[in-house]
């Protein structure tokens, strides 16, 4: 069976709420799921989106910080 047919079950029996969501799932969440399941489908998304939204340096050469930290720089400019 495919992903996509499992998350087409898998919604069909309201257990998670788009077919995609089977990918933020463990493989042994998919066997056992857990009851709570959309949240930690939830809040794999955002984390998701959050390291999505990271702009990593072409060549690393100096320290590298993500866009919501700020870096040693800054920090000594006040």
């Amino acid at each position: 069976m495919t992903l996509r047919e499992l998350g087409s079950r898998l919604v069909a029996a309201d257990l998670i709420d788009v077919v995609d969501d089977v990918h933020y799932l463990t493989c042994d969440e998919l066997v056992t799921m857990p009851a709570d399941a959309r949240l930690r489908i939830k809040r794999r998304r955002a984390e998701r989106e959050r390291l999505q939204a990271q702009h990593p340096p072409e060549v690393i050469d100096h320290e590298w910080v993500p866009v919501d930290q700020p870096s040693a720089q800054q920090i000594s400019e006040g």
